[in-house]
């Protein structure tokens, strides 16, 4: 069994990157997902700053919270989060979740 083909190793790096990014997927779950090493996708995740990438893509989620603090945008981005499994995405639905408990509570005690 030879190295992968340049062209393979391409489709292999973009698939990661779709993964990691746009599914939140960890290194090593992309790697399993991808078949390639731990190590491959960890050099990948450096090298073309995929983390920041990430964040950005998150930050653009979250913009229309930040400018419409408004139950239904909350409720309808929890929707869209359910489509997703990967521990990321559970984490921000508890977030979302830990957040309009902190703001109903919050209006309850200033009525």
């Amino acid at each position: 069994m030879g190295l992968p083909q340049k062209k393979d190793m391409l489709k292999a790096r973009l698939e990661a990157k779709r993964l990691y990014i746009y599914e939140g997927l960890s290194g090593k779950e992309v790697a399993e997902k991808v078949g390639v090493s731990a190590n491959s996708i960890s050099k990948w995740v450096g090298l073309y700053d995929w983390k920041a990438e990430r964040e950005r893509v998150l930050n653009s989620l979250f913009e229309p919270l930040k400018q419409e603090n408004d139950k239904n945008v909350l409720d309808e981005f929890m929707s869209y989060l359910k489509n997703y499994d990967s521990a990321l995405f559970l984490a921000l639905q508890q977030a979302i979740t830990d957040f309009k408990n902190l703001t109903t509570k919050r209006n309850e005690t200033s009525n």
